[in-house]
């Protein structure tokens, strides 16, 4: 900090300052305010947007026999690493 006194009102300005140009308000009486208001103008003239388009969500449905096949394939690797392990040292594929 600088030392100087804080002053309330100067922060009470500013903020109600910020708040006309925010409404859309110019503040005639003080130069910057007026600056402000007419730069803001512009600028609110000056921004169109532009309309959005957005494509439509294409759902995909998994057809059954999709499912059916990775499901079969999930118990198969399964099933053999269950064969694997239950073998245990002396089963087929202990001596790996």
């Amino acid at each position: 900090m600088t030392g100087q006194p804080f002053e309330s009102a100067a922060v009470i300005a500013d903020e109600l300052l910020i708040a006309m140009l925010g409404a859309g308000d110019a503040a005639e009486d003080d130069e910057l305010g007026a600056l402000l208001g007419v730069w803001r103008a512009e600028l609110a003239a000056a921004f169109v947007p532009e309309p959005r388009v957005v494509a439509p969500i294409v759902r995909r449905r998994v057809s059954r026999g999709f499912v059916t096949g990775a499901v079969s394939a999930l118990l198969v690797a399964g099933g053999g690493v269950a064969a694997a392990a239950a073998g245990g040292p002396h089963g087929a594929l202990g001596e790996l």
